[in-house]
């Protein structure tokens, strides 16, 4: 933790979790065992020690509130160690100072810091000066050594120094690395007594003392959690009698209890790397009454309590919930929604590829400033929140044109750069239909061609522009795929391939395109499409339901014969081996067929009307690969035949890559 606003985001979250158990423990108080009204704190201890995402939160929304209470305070500060436009995430649990500073809120952390220090001084001090005070003990006799490490042996614990101080009431375990038994001085201490210390020392419980002062001090100014330390401190010691009962007996259970009251001790009841029998006369009461209710329980609860557990750490740690921003919150209408907004769209990023450009393109279609900082890096935050300030939108320049047959924008040659990191071609329609003189409408306009990159930036996807915009002669085709039949000459191709032949010349290039899908729902799917038209809400989360690769062929011929050709074809493989025929046998008619194989053919007759112009021209379409495979990179061997009135006059292998 870094600043103030990490601080109250994780104290919070330590709070409902610290309430959440609390509740959960007192329903089921006297239905499952010590062992697990323990244990399940050890579910608050990684709440404490793991840092909080702003977009996990258990009950309640409130880091939605906490970033947007933030940016109203930050924003007229000049905070050294908070940047207002940046999300609250603490990176980790601990608290530093990270430089000097410079307002209010800075100073409520360095008060913060200094608690917490001075209250781990306040304990090694008092650790100090106990171990200072433990010099004054005095050996016990050989008679009472004998005595003791007989119980050792008898309950397999390693034997310890003991000592005998007086002035104490009760015996207890000092130290972790080199821990001493410390015995009252004047008078004889029981068995079971002994027993109940021998146990904290079997399980460790000096050194899970100083843990949780250790995450005491962390809590130092949150009443409630000093409240529930001492819960579990007492579920400590409650859970030690159960050890020590399960060794007893009968009579020798209740003889126990009657002990404890004579071993009341507020001394070292909460001392760090220590362990006392007694944890205070209030809490000495509570732990006889459940002596009185003791029971063995079956060896199985200790799986149920594991699993009991798990269960409850899952959505405390780990699960998101529902982010509380819907469809409205890109819309807001007061300065108060607009400060939701803002912090939903820092919180809540994009988590897929598809979701950071469909929200992107739907920003700049909407004019939405809220709907670009949800899909923007960081560094872009302060332009878009200083208009933000200004008016609720932003101008985009451009009003896409959309149908009811028609997609307003496009994705092309979207394909990864680097780890986590894609470029692609984000191509908008601005088209108009022009329907004046003639029943027809016809489309008029042309396209605007924005060169982006999408990567990933903390817990999202974002988008930035890497290029010029620039406008293309052409417009979208109105193809349910929205493929690029007009814009094949505008686009620069994904993959562009020259090879020089026999006989002519071949030109190969590759244009990728991909699509949204807009509804999961199988009942809204239109028949032959199979998924609905463009829908104008924010997916986040959106993925591709499609994607093309287009492959345009080009081949120059260029033999002294061209003036009098008459039929021409082109035949293709994906199989470096595949043998071609001498003799086009389908020339005498046009043709176009294509195989799952990867194989295709195609033949049309030339000089029919007008000159030749030396060229044959293919276009292949493969929608069989999967958008995320597409996206990783595209990988093909092909093998093309060109034929001029039957004969076989070129040959050419590709190796297409989308890596070089």
């Amino acid at each position: 933790m870094k600043n103030i606003w990490e601080f109250l985001l994780q104290n919070i979250s330590v709070s409902l979790v610290a309430s959440f158990l609390l509740i959960i423990k007192a329903v089921f108080k006297d239905k499952l065992s010590p062992r697990w009204q323990y244990g399940v704190w050890s579910v608050l201890a990684l709440r404490i020690l793991l840092p909080v995402k702003a977009d996990r939160f258990v009950l309640l929304p409130f880091s939605i509130y906490l970033e947007a209470m933030k940016a109203f305070v930050e924003t007229r500060l000049s905070s050294a160690f908070t940047n207002p436009i940046s999300v609250t995430e603490p990176s980790f649990a601990i608290p530093f100072i990270s430089g000097r500073p410079e307002s209010i809120t800075d100073f409520l952390f360095i008060i913060y810091v200094s608690g917490f220090v001075l209250t781990l001084c306040f304990y090694f001090v008092s650790y100090i000066r106990l171990r200072f005070a433990l010099r004054r003990g005095i050996e016990p006799s050989d008679e009472e050594k004998a005595f003791v490490k007989t119980v050792f042996e008898e309950n397999k614990v390693r034997f310890v120094r003991i000592i005998k101080v007086n002035g104490i009431k009760s015996a207890f375990i000092c130290g972790v690395f080199k821990p001493v038994l410390v015995l009252p001085e004047d008078r004889k201490t029981d068995e079971k007594i002994l027993l109940h210390e021998i146990m904290h020392l079997k399980h460790l419980d000096s050194f899970q003392t100083v843990f949780w002062c250790f995450l005491r001090c962390l809590n130092w100014c949150n009443p409630l959690m000093h409240y529930v330390f001492n819960c579990i401190a007492n579920d400590m010691e409650s859970l030690c009698d159960q050890r020590v009962l399960e060794k007893l007996k009968g009579e020798e259970r209740r003889d126990y209890g009657a002990l404890l009251l004579n071993e009341v001790n507020e001394k070292y009841s909460r001392m760090p790397a220590t362990t006392s029998v007694s944890n205070g006369g209030k809490n000495i009461s509570k732990r006889i009454e459940a002596i009185v209710r003791f029971k063995k329980y079956p060896k199985g609860m200790a799986l149920v309590s594991v699993c009991i557990v798990i269960v409850l750490a899952l959505p405390c740690l780990f699960v998101s919930a529902k982010s509380n921003c819907d469809e409205a919150v890109y819309y807001p209408h007061n300065s108060i929604q607009l400060q939701k907004a803002v912090a939903c769209s820092k919180i809540f990023r994009c988590t897929t590829v598809a979701g950071a450009i469909d929200t992107y393109a739907k920003g700049l279609i909407n004019e939405n400033a809220v709907m670009l900082l949800t899909a923007s890096p960081t560094e872009k935050h302060k332009e878009l929140i200083d208009q933000l300030s200004e008016s609720y939108n932003i101008e985009s320049g451009f009003e896409p044109y959309q149908s009811s047959d028609t997609m307003p924008f496009a994705i092309f040659n979207l394909i990864k750069t680097e780890k986590e990191k894609y470029s692609a071609l984000l191509v908008f329609s601005i088209a108009e239909e022009n329907k004046e003189k003639t029943n027809e409408n016809k489309i008029e306009g042309d396209s605007l061609i924005i060169p982006i990159e999408v990567f990933k930036e903390n817990n999202g996807w974002v988008v930035v522009e890497t290029g010029k915009r620039k406008h293309s002669g052409a417009y979208l085709d109105k193809s349910s795929y929205n493929q690029v039949h007009n814009l094949t000459d505008e686009l620069s191709p994904l993959v562009y391939i020259n090879q020089k032949g026999k006989n002519g010349n071949l030109e190969y290039s590759l244009i990728t395109t991909f699509r949204v899908l807009y509804d999961q729902n199988p009942s809204n799917n239109i028949f032959f499409e199979g998924e609905r038209g463009f829908d104008n809400s924010v997916y986040r989360n959106g993925e591709f339901s499609s994607c093309i690769a287009e492959a345009n062929i080009v081949y120059s011929y260029e033999g002294k014969d061209s003036e009098s050709v008459k039929h021409v074809g082109i035949e293709y493989s994906e199989e470096k081996s595949h043998e071609f025929s001498e003799i086009f046998s389908e020339l005498g008619s046009n043709l176009a067929s294509s195989s799952t194989d990867g194989s295709g053919k195609r033949a049309y007759s030339v000089n029919g009307y007008e000159p030749w112009d030396k060229t044959i021209f293919d276009s292949s379409y493969n929608s069989n690969i999967e958008p995320e495979a597409l996206m990783e990179g595209y990988e093909r061997d092909l093998k093309y035949a060109l034929y001029v009135d039957g004969e076989l006059k070129d040959e050419f292998i590709l190796e297409v890559r989308t890596d070089e």
